[in-house]
């Protein structure tokens, strides 16, 4: 259920409703696609809850997404991903967040492994996405934000991000020319993300040797 609490985040992407009732798949739609931040915090909220509901905490003294960015710190910490840290669900409170194109990439191959995380990147590959509210609340047509879908065949998916503070970011996943490996991409800190990309994609396709057979 997407709370007032997250409607009341920045930014209108998602165009979500208080009250309205997501499947966790669809929620991963607007967050992925169309950088939610409500969306975001809604599943931060939900997740939350859920790690207080399965321990021995008072769900009455504890803030759930206090709860699920503690827990995404540490699942960062356990993987290795030292040089990252996040203080909320969304990266709008980049004060005192970082993060390393090094960590990302190791995260983003991480995510690559097994069938866990498969529904991240069906999502990443889709250009719209239709999502109806349980509830019937409301109808919701949500648009990528990664424009590479339409310019390269090989996109396994990307997901943009942007605050005046850390400024254009991306990450794209492309399958390598010969086809028989991935290649992560990642723009930070930039004025112009896409164009970035674009020369950060073709050089390393002339800057490699990528054997056709």
């Amino acid at each position: 259920t997407v709370s007032r609490n997250a409607i009341q985040n920045e930014g209108a992407s998602g165009n979500l409703r208080e009250g309205e009732i997501l499947t966790i798949y669809n929620l991963l739609g607007a967050a992925l696609m169309e950088s939610s931040n409500d969306a975001a915090y809604a599943l931060a909220e939900y997740t939350g809850q859920k790690i207080i509901n399965s321990g021995d905490m008072k769900a009455s003294t504890i803030n759930p997404i206090r709860v699920f960015v503690k827990a995404m710190n540490q699942k960062f910490n356990n993987l290795g991903l030292t040089q990252s840290y996040f203080t909320d669900s969304s990266g709008l409170e980049d004060a005192n967040s970082f993060s390393t194109a090094a960590d990302l990439s190791k995260f983003i191959k991480y995510l690559r492994e097994g069938s866990t995380y498969a529904p991240i990147w069906q999502i990443a590959q889709l250009k719209k996405m239709h999502a109806v509210a349980e509830n019937g609340l409301a109808n919701h047509e949500f648009t990528s934000t990664n424009p590479f879908l339409d310019e390269f065949n090989n996109v396994i998916g990307g997901k943009t991000g942007y605050t005046s503070r850390s400024l254009g970011n991306m990450i794209l996943v492309l399958k390598s020319p010969d086809e028989k490996s991935e290649v992560v991409y990642i723009i930070l800190g930039s004025l112009d993300r896409f164009a970035d990309m674009r020369k950060l994609v073709k050089w390393s396709e002339t800057a490699w040797r990528w054997p056709s057979q």
